[in-house]
């Protein structure tokens, strides 16, 4: 569902809100224009970085479009990264 939500703002020109992991572990909140999406990549143009950036497809917790609420897609593998990441945390 994220990869046809992103296909439809890249095809539209949309600006879409960003839920993401990084390789810290850390969730970012961006602001994307969607350039390009394939089966491993997003590329897109990033308002907080001012230039393109690439990010890993599934690291993509949820995506939502500017102006629609109602439009919101999460990561069917979000519970399982989170989990995961918690898990970790407990080992020093």
């Amino acid at each position: 569902m994220i990869h046809r939500m992103l296909q439809k703002a890249m095809e539209r020109k949309r600006k879409i809100q960003m839920i993401y992991m990084n390789a810290d572990h850390q969730f970012t909140q961006r602001w994307v224009y969607v350039l390009a999406v394939d089966q491993q990549y997003v590329r897109c143009y990033c308002l907080l970085r001012k230039g393109i950036r690439s990010f890993q497809f599934e690291q993509i917790l949820s995506v939502s479009e500017m102006g629609h609420k109602s439009a919101v897609s999460i990561n069917p593998n979000y519970r399982k990264k989170v989990k995961w990441i918690n898990h970790v945390k407990q080992y020093p």
